[in-house]
Protein backbone atom coordinates (compact mmCIF):
# COMPACT_ATOMS: atom_id res chain seq x y z
CA UNK A 1 0.00 0.00 0.00
CA UNK A 2 0.81 3.65 0.07
CA UNK A 3 2.61 5.12 3.07
CA UNK A 4 1.39 8.72 3.45
CA UNK A 5 4.62 9.70 5.22
CA UNK A 6 6.85 8.29 2.49
CA UNK A 7 5.68 9.31 -0.99
CA UNK A 8 6.91 7.20 -3.86
CA UNK A 9 9.84 8.35 -5.94
CA UNK A 10 7.79 10.05 -8.64
CA UNK A 11 5.54 11.96 -6.22
CA UNK A 12 8.68 13.08 -4.38
CA UNK A 13 10.28 14.24 -7.64
CA UNK A 14 7.08 16.08 -8.65
CA UNK A 15 6.92 17.72 -5.22
CA UNK A 16 10.54 18.88 -5.42
CA UNK A 17 10.13 20.06 -9.01
CA UNK A 18 6.96 22.11 -8.41
CA UNK A 19 7.04 23.12 -4.76
CA UNK A 20 10.42 22.34 -3.22
CA UNK A 21 9.91 20.86 0.22
CA UNK A 22 7.31 23.48 1.16
CA UNK A 23 4.40 21.16 0.37
CA UNK A 24 3.75 17.74 1.83
CA UNK A 25 1.67 15.20 -0.10
CA UNK A 26 -1.60 14.33 1.64
CA UNK A 27 -3.16 10.96 0.84
CA UNK A 28 -6.96 11.07 0.77
CA UNK A 29 -8.25 7.49 0.57
CA UNK A 30 -11.84 8.67 0.96
CA UNK A 31 -11.73 10.60 -2.32
CA UNK A 32 -8.97 8.42 -3.82
CA UNK A 33 -6.53 11.27 -4.39
CA UNK A 34 -3.13 12.52 -3.36
CA UNK A 35 -3.27 16.25 -2.72
CA UNK A 36 0.02 17.95 -3.57
CA UNK A 37 -0.25 21.70 -3.39
CA UNK A 38 -2.83 22.73 -5.98
CA UNK A 39 -2.70 19.32 -7.65
CA UNK A 40 -4.96 16.34 -7.09
CA UNK A 41 -3.48 13.06 -8.27
CA UNK A 42 -6.09 10.29 -8.68
CA UNK A 43 -5.28 6.95 -7.06
CA UNK A 44 -7.04 3.60 -6.97
CA UNK A 45 -8.17 1.86 -3.78
CA UNK A 46 -4.63 0.46 -3.35
CA UNK A 47 -3.08 3.93 -3.52
CA UNK A 48 -1.68 3.39 -7.01
CA UNK A 49 -1.61 5.88 -9.88
CA UNK A 50 -2.09 4.44 -13.36
CA UNK A 51 0.64 5.48 -15.78
CA UNK A 52 -0.45 7.08 -19.04
CA UNK A 53 2.43 5.91 -21.23
CA UNK A 54 3.24 8.54 -23.83
CA UNK A 55 5.30 6.40 -26.19
CA UNK A 56 6.75 2.95 -26.84
CA UNK A 57 9.79 1.75 -24.89
CA UNK A 58 13.14 3.33 -25.68
CA UNK A 59 11.79 5.88 -28.19
CA UNK A 60 11.08 9.19 -26.40
CA UNK A 61 13.26 9.13 -23.29
CA UNK A 62 16.87 10.16 -23.74
CA UNK A 63 19.27 7.61 -22.28
CA UNK A 64 23.01 7.79 -21.81
CA UNK A 65 25.50 5.15 -20.71
CA UNK A 66 26.48 5.62 -17.08
CA UNK A 67 30.21 5.51 -17.85
CA UNK A 68 29.84 8.32 -20.42
CA UNK A 69 28.27 10.53 -17.78
CA UNK A 70 30.59 9.47 -14.96
CA UNK A 71 33.74 10.10 -17.02
CA UNK A 72 32.21 13.18 -18.71
CA UNK A 73 32.74 11.69 -22.16
CA UNK A 74 29.73 13.57 -23.45
CA UNK A 75 28.19 17.03 -23.52
CA UNK A 76 27.00 17.46 -19.93
CA UNK A 77 24.84 20.47 -20.83
CA UNK A 78 22.07 18.06 -21.89
CA UNK A 79 21.25 17.71 -18.18
CA UNK A 80 20.83 21.43 -17.49
CA UNK A 81 17.33 22.24 -16.20
CA UNK A 82 16.23 18.61 -16.67
CA UNK A 83 14.91 15.92 -14.39
CA UNK A 84 17.38 13.03 -14.42
CA UNK A 85 16.55 9.47 -13.44
CA UNK A 86 19.40 7.01 -13.02
CA UNK A 87 18.67 3.35 -13.60
CA UNK A 88 19.30 0.29 -15.66
CA UNK A 89 17.98 -0.36 -19.13
CA UNK A 90 19.62 -3.77 -19.38
CA UNK A 91 17.39 -6.83 -19.82
CA UNK A 92 19.86 -8.83 -17.71
CA UNK A 93 18.79 -7.03 -14.52
CA UNK A 94 15.11 -7.95 -15.08
CA UNK A 95 13.74 -4.46 -14.46
CA UNK A 96 11.89 -4.36 -17.76
CA UNK A 97 8.11 -4.37 -17.92
CA UNK A 98 5.30 -4.93 -20.39
CA UNK A 99 3.36 -1.77 -21.20
CA UNK A 100 0.50 -0.98 -23.58
CA UNK A 101 3.08 0.13 -26.16
CA UNK A 102 5.43 -2.83 -25.70
CA UNK A 103 5.55 -5.11 -28.71
CA UNK A 104 7.15 -8.52 -29.00
CA UNK A 105 10.22 -8.85 -26.84
CA UNK A 106 10.72 -5.09 -26.37
CA UNK A 107 9.81 -4.20 -22.79
CA UNK A 108 10.06 -0.87 -21.01
CA UNK A 109 12.93 -0.39 -18.56
CA UNK A 110 11.68 0.41 -15.05
CA UNK A 111 13.55 3.71 -15.01
CA UNK A 112 11.72 4.75 -18.19
CA UNK A 113 8.38 3.81 -16.59
CA UNK A 114 9.24 6.30 -13.82
CA UNK A 115 9.76 9.00 -16.49
CA UNK A 116 6.31 8.25 -17.92
CA UNK A 117 4.81 8.36 -14.41
CA UNK A 118 6.32 11.79 -13.80
CA UNK A 119 5.10 12.92 -17.23
CA UNK A 120 1.58 11.70 -16.37
CA UNK A 121 1.58 13.74 -13.16
CA UNK A 122 3.19 16.85 -14.69
CA UNK A 123 0.83 16.91 -17.66
CA UNK A 124 -2.12 15.78 -15.51
CA UNK A 125 -3.12 13.43 -18.32
CA UNK A 126 -4.55 10.79 -15.99
CA UNK A 127 -6.44 7.68 -17.04
CA UNK A 128 -9.93 7.15 -15.66
CA UNK A 129 -11.93 3.96 -15.18
CA UNK A 130 -15.68 3.73 -14.87
CA UNK A 131 -16.99 2.09 -11.71
CA UNK A 132 -17.59 -1.65 -12.21
CA UNK A 133 -21.36 -1.23 -11.86
CA UNK A 134 -21.41 1.15 -14.83
CA UNK A 135 -19.74 -1.48 -16.99
CA UNK A 136 -22.35 -4.01 -15.91
CA UNK A 137 -25.12 -1.49 -16.66
CA UNK A 138 -23.68 -0.84 -20.14
CA UNK A 139 -23.63 -4.60 -20.76
CA UNK A 140 -27.21 -4.97 -19.59
CA UNK A 141 -28.44 -2.08 -21.74
CA UNK A 142 -26.62 -3.37 -24.82
CA UNK A 143 -28.10 -6.82 -24.24
CA UNK A 144 -31.61 -5.37 -23.99
CA UNK A 145 -31.02 -3.23 -27.08
CA UNK A 146 -29.86 -6.20 -29.15
CA UNK A 147 -32.78 -8.35 -27.93
CA UNK A 148 -35.41 -5.71 -28.71
CA UNK A 149 -33.98 -4.72 -32.09
CA UNK A 150 -33.26 -8.23 -33.40
CA UNK A 151 -36.31 -10.14 -32.12
CA UNK A 152 -38.28 -9.49 -35.32
CA UNK A 153 -35.40 -9.75 -37.76
CA UNK A 154 -34.23 -12.81 -39.62
CA UNK A 155 -30.81 -14.26 -38.81
CA UNK A 156 -28.99 -12.37 -41.56
CA UNK A 157 -30.27 -8.92 -40.54
CA UNK A 158 -29.90 -9.79 -36.85
CA UNK A 159 -26.26 -10.56 -37.51
CA UNK A 160 -25.82 -7.25 -39.36
CA UNK A 161 -27.40 -5.32 -36.45
CA UNK A 162 -25.19 -7.18 -33.96
CA UNK A 163 -22.05 -6.26 -35.93
CA UNK A 164 -23.22 -2.67 -36.24
CA UNK A 165 -23.88 -2.31 -32.49
CA UNK A 166 -20.57 -4.02 -31.66
CA UNK A 167 -18.73 -1.70 -34.07
CA UNK A 168 -20.39 1.43 -32.71
CA UNK A 169 -19.64 0.42 -29.12
CA UNK A 170 -16.04 -0.50 -29.99
CA UNK A 171 -15.57 2.86 -31.72
CA UNK A 172 -17.09 4.66 -28.73
CA UNK A 173 -14.55 3.02 -26.39
CA UNK A 174 -11.73 4.23 -28.62
CA UNK A 175 -13.24 7.73 -28.78
CA UNK A 176 -13.72 7.86 -24.99
CA UNK A 177 -10.07 6.96 -24.49
CA UNK A 178 -8.73 9.26 -27.20
CA UNK A 179 -10.80 12.29 -26.25
CA UNK A 180 -11.08 12.03 -22.46
CA UNK A 181 -8.71 9.21 -21.33
CA UNK A 182 -11.69 7.13 -20.10
CA UNK A 183 -11.14 3.38 -20.15
CA UNK A 184 -14.49 1.72 -20.86
CA UNK A 185 -15.14 -1.99 -20.45
CA UNK A 186 -14.85 -3.80 -23.76
CA UNK A 187 -14.92 -7.58 -23.32
CA UNK A 188 -18.17 -8.09 -21.38
CA UNK A 189 -20.29 -5.64 -23.42
CA UNK A 190 -19.09 -7.19 -26.68
CA UNK A 191 -19.72 -10.71 -25.39
CA UNK A 192 -23.26 -9.64 -24.47
CA UNK A 193 -23.77 -8.15 -27.94
CA UNK A 194 -22.58 -11.20 -29.87
CA UNK A 195 -23.97 -13.91 -27.55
Amino acid sequence: GLDPDKPNLDVAVLRQLLFGKAVKPVVDFKNLQIHLGDRNIPIDSNGMVEINYAAPPQTEVLTFPYHAVYYKEMDMSVFKDRVVYIGSTSEILHDNHSTPFATGDVKMPGVEAHVHMLDTMLSQQYLYHLPRWVGLLISLLLGILISVVTQRLNAKWGFVVMLLVAGIYGASTIAAFSLARWILPLALPLIVVVA
